[in-house]
């Protein structure tokens, strides 16, 4: 071995052992790391352990996690079925392998498939033998049986028994369990039971009216989709007081909910001044992870203009947007048959 490796692993330790109290385990520890996306320090830390076997088994549970995150989905597997060949085993060990399953049949072929999703419904039922109300298990096998074909073991039936257990534990996943069943049925009754319950328990959830606006738009019910976020659009994105949307929700919640106010008023030709103004304070702020990127809210721009009449500055911006390049194929078909549409009209 190198002295640079073992200056490596002893910086490592020291990363850990620098914050360790009587009462924190090496299991404690890998989850601060993680937590802190000190991943480089857990990756060092766990070459290093090779004889305690409790630390062994959290090393192999954390690099599954790391690798999960990073989309090395087959070496997620591998460290979480690694884990599991020593006991005692947890419902989070099982959750995640369960996790990894899902995705590795989503992304298979018709023939690999249906093995992984047997083994992802496997392992969320074994999470939920070793404790009945893990709730992050409870939800994905609600899900899993929601989405999966019948062939591979989807269950509406199924699902929609685990979307009353998961409510009786928790009453806000309860209601997004119910929501997912009714949208993916394109139920009205239930999406609109469901709305109630939310404006009864949850009032002030903007990730909660955030879903109901995508089943609501889904079913292009948009006057419901206005009511539910109309009032948060004036709240004051960075306030510390004044309103409970205010001080509960995040940035990106409140981000979001502009977006939508934008979109909404863009495919439907409704309230487009409040539609216009929300999209224009969206593009006022720095670009938010995993939400729609800038030009996405100044196309929305455009439409809502064309379907007041506006062609020429529609065109404007249109031309803005064409100046850079995309790597988005929703957006550029989305670009497309929209510049079709103008070109059309004239």
């Amino acid at each position: 071995m190198t002295i640079q490796y073992w200056l490596s692993i002893s910086i490592a330790i020291i990363v850990f052992s620098s914050s360790t109290s009587a009462n924190e385990t090496t299991g404690t520890l890998l989850q601060k790391n993680f937590k802190a996306k000190n991943f480089s320090a857990i990756k060092t830390y766990c070459q290093s352990v090779k004889t305690e076997l409790s630390a062994f088994q959290d090393c192999l549970y954390y690099l599954g996690r790391i690798n999960f995150d990073s989309d090395n989905t087959e070496q997620a597997e591998h460290f979480f079925k690694k884990a599991l060949e020593y006991p005692p085993n947890n419902p989070d060990e099982y959750y995640w392998l369960a996790r990894t399953s899902s995705r590795l049949a989503s992304e298979a072929s018709f023939l690999f498939a249906p093995g992984y999703a047997k083994t992802a419904e496997k392992s969320f039922q074994q999470a939920l033998a070793l404790d009945k109300n893990h709730l992050p298990s409870l939800i994905g096998l609600q899900r899993f049986y929601l989405f999966a074909p019948s062939i591979a073991g989807g269950s509406l039936k199924k699902s929609l028994a685990l979307s009353h257990q998961i409510k009786l534990l928790d009453i806000g996943e309860g209601l997004l369990a119910e929501l997912s069943i009714y949208q993916q049925k394109e139920d009205i009754k239930g999406i609109n039971a469901v709305h109630q319950q939310v404006l009864e328990n949850l009032p002030d959830s903007i990730n909660h009216r955030l879903r109901l606006v995508y089943a609501y738009q889904q079913v292009k019910n948009y006057q419901v989709v206005f009511e539910l976020l109309l009032p948060i659009v004036n709240i004051k994105l960075n306030a510390k007081e004044s309103t409970e949307w205010s001080t509960s929700a995040s940035l990106s919640e409140k981000l979001m909910s502009l977006y939508q106010v934008g979109k909404t008023s863009a495919i439907s030709g409704l309230q487009s001044k409040m539609g216009i103004y929300a999209l224009k304070t969206y593009i006022t702020y720095p670009q938010q992870e995993k939400l729609p990127e800038l030009y996405w809210a100044k196309l929305r721009i455009a439409q809502i203009h064309w379907r007041e009449g506006n062609s020429k500055q529609a065109k404007v911006i249109l031309e803005e947007i064409q100046s850079k390049s995309f790597v988005d194929r929703q957006f550029s078909k989305e670009f497309k048959r929209f510049s079709k549409r103008l070109k059309q009209n004239k």
